[in-house]
């Protein structure tokens, strides 16, 4: 206790001064745990954003040609069409769906439309033809409708792409004949000539086109023969 008071002064003066310094250290180790809470979040916020920014760029990529998927997203007031001088257009029918799909549920029609449709898809895909839509049956694809067919016909003429359009046909048709387990048969139409092509929507975007030559290709598919 003699010891206690004669060192008295000694220990007030140093909790006087360790005081601030241990609240000082105490607000500065918070004021680090927040901000690195603050770090750790806004990483993982920029991380869901790109997350999500991949995500929309590939939803559009399943929506318009690639080419025009940037010119969307920077500016989306834009109006995006333009005239082509020469396209092909090709209609293919799933021939006989209706009367299929009465023996069908609701899912199972759906389920055989988008095992075909996705064949279809495949066969566009290797073939760089572009995929237009579908309308109920009907499958509508076409080439020289984007900007790398259209230069490719510069340089080559419309036979340059054209060919690439005729190969999906052909293999329409050996889907067609080589469809031993689920029998399936297809009509199809072609038509070539000049159309307007564009972006249609903000909701919902789809790529379309325009124009007698379209229509035309419908109609030549109408009537048509399947195989």
């Amino acid at each position: 206790a003699a010891w206690f008071y004669l060192h008295l002064d000694g220990i007030f003066i140093a909790v006087t001064v360790l005081c601030p310094l241990l609240l000082v250290g105490g607000v500065a180790y918070r004021e680090k745990l927040h901000a690195d809470r603050q770090l750790r979040e806004q990483i993982a916020l920029e991380t869901k954003h790109k997350e999500l920014s991949v995500h929309l760029f590939q939803m559009l990529q399943c929506m318009l040609p690639a080419s025009l998927v940037v010119t969307f997203l920077t500016n989306p007031e834009q109006v995006q069409a333009e005239r082509v001088d020469e396209a092909t257009v090709l209609f293919i029918l799933v021939e006989h769906f209706d009367s299929i799909t009465r023996q069908l549920s609701p899912e199972e029609s759906l389920s055989f439309l988008n095992r075909h449709f996705e064949r279809l898809d495949m066969i566009c895909e290797k073939r760089r033809v572009t995929k237009i839509e579908t309308v109920g049956a009907e499958y509508v694809c076409a080439v020289g409708v984007e900007r790398a067919d259209v230069e490719e016909s510069k340089q080559g003429g419309h036979a340059a792409v054209l060919k690439r359009l005729l190969l999906v046909a052909l293999d329409v048709l050996d889907l067609q004949h080589n469809a031993v387990d689920e029998p399936i048969e297809f009509r199809m139409g072609m038509h070539t000539g000049p159309l307007v092509a564009g972006v249609v929507g903000k909701k919902l975007p789809r790529f379309r086109l325009f124009g007698d030559t379209i229509n035309t290709a419908a109609r030549m598919m109408q009537k048509g023969l399947s195989g």
